[in-house]
């Protein structure tokens, strides 16, 4: 799944990720954020996520709601989705 980071918080380790579906035949925002815990992983490789930036992420469910894992940065993410380099920073 594609997202676009809509909240990071480096020091206490997570950010909100709104993911990016397909309706109809446009690119449009999910109606709901999935939380990432960056806890769980090295910090470090997560120094340059800023909001509004594109990630790719597996899409999990647990009693608390949506989270995400596998995430990765990175501009090859465009490439699988074209609109999404016009989406950057949408809200």
């Amino acid at each position: 799944m594609i997202g676009i980071v809509r909240y990071f918080n480096q020091k206490q380790g997570y950010a909100f990720i709104r993911p990016l579906v397909i309706d109809g035949n446009n690119w449009a925002l999910a109606d709901f954020d999935v939380f990432f815990g960056v806890n769980t992983l090295d910090k470090t490789n997560f120094v340059s996520l800023v909001q509004g930036e594109l990630v790719s992420f597996t899409l999990n469910q647990s009693k608390k709601g949506h989270f995400a894992e596998n995430v990765t940065l990175g501009r090859e993410i465009a490439l699988l989705c074209p609109p999404c380099s016009s989406s950057k920073g949408a809200s």
